[in-house]
């Protein structure tokens, strides 16, 4: 958790951060990244927080 810098891109999937790439959020990056044992879950530095299954399709928004 990260409150003013991108967690290290070495510990995100490259599909979840191909799908911030092409969010409409320009200069927004992920601050915090969780994973459990059904889910994936990004907050990016606007406060929006996305949660993907594990095959890393969109399940929630939450802002």
């Amino acid at each position: 958790d990260r409150k003013y810098s991108a967690v290290p891109a070495a510990i995100v999937p490259q599909q979840i951060a191909d799908f911030v790439a092409k969010m409409n959020y320009p200069g927004q990056f992920i601050r915090k990244i969780d994973r459990d044992a059904y889910s994936w879950e990004i907050e990016l530095s606007n406060g929006l927080e996305v949660e993907f299954d594990l095959n890393f399709n969109v399940t929630d928004y939450d802002d």
